[in-house]
């Protein structure tokens, strides 16, 4: 093996945090045999890469060196050996075998840079990069490696865009109350008054876009920004009036890890602006701080964790005395796993304070819980790459500290139960094209049948990266 130089050696520090993520291959219950040998089961060759626990794993290399799961994985433990170019030979094997398995595409790179190849190694990264199905988290690991490998860490803002469209069918464009007329109370009297049909649930076809652009800056010091900004447009030509344009951006900056599992500060701020073809007008400005922390083992092994505090500033435009300011809590836990299943669990509770006494219902209560995961799965559709399904459930709980107003329900204080889910099926074309087909639901219960409303619907989008 060569002289390894002082360039080469922190290449391999810097790629060493790939192999630190634990993406273990997950062995054959049976593999394949080998003349008359026949490989053993996996799991019962030593764990480790202590020179004892590599002799037990070559020694049944002959009845092994046809199963790509063996390779990759006696190319791993060769690799934490610093034995890169006997790992190279093994994983150049399994990915003959199998030439789509993530995992030792990303050893054979770690392999490639460790033995001097670093154009080799980059090419590799960059194949794995391209890949618009690639779980977030590890590109932004495979992304620090390839910097690293080009020999800059900081090398200024990097930058993705997203762009898709949609058409669906809504049972209730407008988010309209599912009543025809409404019970007020006047002089101690119910007065039963009926809805025009404009301020009823409609429904009908509606065409979206969504326009997403992410930038990111990773710095030398291991320090990073990350900025967000999308576009949103709703129209629907059978429902006039029901369209709507949204706008965010959000910024935020993370100070330099302490340690590979020690928490990490983050700050941000964010601005969201709304306006509805009926005339309304939102907006907010925002600003959240908390830590952050990365595990690479145990049962928590590829999770990211987070908990902070959230501060915000929402103004109504189209009606000043709803305006308030809300403080809260926010924790979340986002789990990626070596198969590509994901899954998200986040919940909120805060509390948004009436900026006007005369504000209906005074201060509110806000909590929320939010579970959503990815499964991959094979393509059904024909000359799709990739598949997978996509189930994201949350439900919200919102109460009032005062009544209302006393026409309605005569004073009563408001209480508000969301609930809403999506499921969706996406399926990959040509990499950089993805199809999905799905369905979204939305019920909302109130104290005040004024705020009763339900809404669901189908819909079929397409989405694009560059």
């Amino acid at each position: 093996m060569p002289i390894r130089s002082a360039q080469t050696r922190r290449i391999e520090a810097v790629l060493a945090l790939v192999v630190l993520l634990g993406m273990q291959a997950q062995a054959h219950a049976q593999p394949p045999s080998h003349g008359t040998e026949t490989c053993p089961a996996l799991s019962t060759l030593p764990a480790g890469a202590d020179a004892a626990a590599i002799a037990a794993w070559t020694a049944v290399l002959g009845a092994c060196q046809n199963d790509p799961v063996y390779l990759a994985a006696l190319g791993r433990r060769l690799i934490q050996a610093g034995r890169y170019s006997e790992a190279s030979d093994h994983l150049e094997r399994s990915l003959m075998f199998d030439p789509v398995r993530k995992e030792a595409r990303v050893d054979y790179a770690v392999a490639l840079a460790g033995v001097g190849d670093t154009a080799s190694a980059q090419a590799m990264l960059d194949a794995l990069l391209a890949e618009p199905e690639l779980p977030p988290r590890l590109r932004e690991v495979l992304y620090t490696q390839r910097q690293a490998l080009a020999g800059h860490l900081d090398a200024g803002w990097q930058h993705r865009m997203t762009a898709s469209a949609r058409i669906g069918h809504d049972s209730n464009l407008g988010g309209a109350p599912n009543l025809g007329s409404l019970s007020l109370t006047i002089a101690g009297q119910p007065v039963i008054l009926p809805l025009d049909e404009s301020y009823q649930a409609r429904a009908g076809v509606y065409a979206r876009a969504d326009w997403q652009l992410e930038l990111r800056r990773q710095r030398s010091d291991g320090s990073r920004w990350d900025v967000l900004a999308s576009v949103r447009a709703r129209r629907s030509p059978s429902a006039s009036g029901t369209g709507t344009h949204m706008a965010e951006i959000q910024a935020e900056y993370r100070p330099p890890p302490g340690g590979a599992e020690s928490a990490t500060p983050y700050a941000g701020a964010a601005l969201g602006l709304l306006q509805a073809q009926a005339g309304a007008r939102y907006a907010s400005l925002g600003a959240m701080a908390g830590l952050g922390r990365q595990w690479h083992a145990g049962p928590l092994r590829l999770c990211q964790g987070r908990l902070g505090g959230e501060l915000q500033q929402r103004q109504h435009q189209t009606n000043t005395v709803l305006a308030g300011h809300y403080l809260g809590l926010a924790a979340s836990l986002v789990c990626e796993r070596e198969s590509g299943a994901q899954w998200l669990v986040s919940a909120r509770a805060g509390l948004d304070a009436a900026q006007h006494a005369d504000r209906p219902g005074g201060n509110q209560r806000q909590f929320s819980l939010r579970t959503a995961g990815y499964l991959p799965m094979a393509p059904w559709w024909p000359g799709a790459t990739h598949g997978g399904w996509l189930l994201d459930i949350e439900t919200s709980h919102y109460r009032d500290a005062t009544g209302y107003s006393p026409l309605l329900g005569n004073g009563t204080v408001r209480t508000l139960q969301r609930h809403a889910a999506r499921a969706e099926y996406q399926f990959t074309m040509n990499r950089a094209w993805q199809w999905s087909v799905g369905a979204e639901w939305v019920h909302q219960r109130s104290s005040l049948e004024l705020f009763r409303l339900q809404s669901h619907g189908p819909y079929i989008a397409l989405r694009t990266q560059w």
